[in-house]
């Protein structure tokens, strides 16, 4: 498998990563530009009077807008052709992943265990890259067919972690102006914000999902209110996760919060051993308490929505407080912090519906139980016709 001229394709931007991974490999490496912004490496390797050269390109005008959109549509139409490539639906996968270019020229042509191309191979694995080889086919680093117009995929081809479903619809864009233009501007720039966020993690976005209310609408609670809320919240999760009745209803008391409780919590609490099903939906309810204790300032961000939180972490925050102390030592976020995670939620919330019900695009390590119950609870702090905790509504 000879090859003069190749491309390395990945789906993250990272020229300075690059970089040191080239230097790292290659220490003689020599790198026109500096930092993220170099153009071209060179290697080259000499032995008796044989002299082999590797330049890899780096030309953000290639992978950037408007050109990466043309480039993708063009190699979707080519590999479209392929036959039987209807029987490949990763194939169309990885060309919407792609989001980074590596030009390789090696002169020379190189193949095999020859060096150079070994190193190219490394440093395909090494940001988890696929090269395309021949002006046709796309192989992984080792060399294992994954799109080829004369060959079915290698079964034991490695696709790269960027291969996803990626579900970026091309809305209209006069209908798109005009629904834009009815949301108020805070609530118009946050909606934006939060769907750049996600394209760039490979998350489904619905262009015409609504926007959440504005500060100046936003519903308004006090410290202690929160604090109590989370507290109660807290006292169902424990009965939920399998914490005993008795101890549970030893720590409301301990914390004073009985008449802060919800008829529902109530009603579970007052259950010995309640069903299952009961259990489980309550036992949910640490997700919503991890968010509180965001809001109040005790855990320091919210990690993106794809592992539970750290219900160990909680015991800590809670055990020796009383609700008073709670309030005092809380910090509340600021309400353009608060409506930011609000606004994020809900469209998390949307992908994850949507991927469920018709195959829309969220990656598998994301958890649909921590996106529901965050969406939750944010309701509950942000949106002024939520109503008691036990009427949370959360619409997709």
């Amino acid at each position: 498998m000879a090859n003069a001229s190749m491309t390395i394709f990945a789906g993250r931007t990272d020229p300075a990563f690059v970089a040191e991974t080239l230097r790292q490999m290659e220490p003689e490496v020599k790198f026109q530009g500096d930092g993220a912004e170099w153009r071209q490496a060179v290697i080259t390797r000499s032995k008796f009077l044989r002299r082999k050269t590797l330049v890899i390109n780096n030309d953000p005008n290639y992978y950037g807008e408007p050109n990466w959109s043309r480039q993708k549509d063009g190699m979707r139409g080519f590999i479209g052709r392929f036959s039987g490539i209807h029987r490949n639906p990763k194939a169309f996968e990885l060309i919407n992943g792609m989001e980074f270019a590596l030009g390789i020229m090696m002169d020379p042509a190189a193949e095999g265990d020859d060096p150079l191309f070994v190193l190219v191979r490394q440093l395909t694995a090494a940001i988890d890259g696929v090269l395309f080889i021949g002006g046709a086919e796309f192989v992984d680093p080792d060399g294992r067919s994954l799109i080829s117009p004369t060959r079915p995929p290698d079964a034991q081809a490695r696709w790269p972690k960027f291969c996803v479903p990626v579900h970026r619809p091309t809305p209209d864009p006069e209908r798109l102006r005009q629904f834009l233009a009815k949301i108020p501007a805070e609530a118009r720039e946050r909606k934006l914000r939060s769907e750049a966020f996600l394209i760039q993690e490979k998350i489904g976005v619905n262009y015409f999902l609504g926007a959440i209310t504005e500060e100046p609408e936003m519903r308004r609670l006090g410290t202690e209110e929160i604090v109590r809320r989370m507290l109660c919240v807290l006292a169902a999760a424990m009965h939920g996760e399998g914490v005993g009745q008795k101890a549970v209803k030893g720590f409301i008391a301990d914390k004073g919060i009985t008449t802060s409780l919800t008829p529902e919590e109530g009603a579970f609490i007052a259950i010995a051993d309640p069903p299952q099903e009961a259990r489980m939906r309550f036992g949910w309810r640490y997700e919503c308490v991890w968010v509180l204790l965001w809001a109040l300032g005790y855990v320091e961000e919210l990690a993106p929505p794809n592992r539970i939180c750290e219900v160990p972490q909680m015991a800590p925050i809670v055990r020796e407080r009383s609700v008073a102390e709670l309030v005092r030592d809380a910090r509340l976020r600021t309400p353009a912090e608060i409506l930011d995670q609000a606004d994020l939620s809900l469209r998390y919330h949307w992908a994850e519906v949507e991927a469920r019900v018709r195959g829309g695009t969220l990656p598998p390590e994301y958890e649909p139980g921590v996106i529901a119950e965050r969406h939750y609870a944010f309701n509950w702090l942000v949106d002024p016709a939520a109503g008691d905790w036990d009427d949370v509504q959360v619409h997709t």
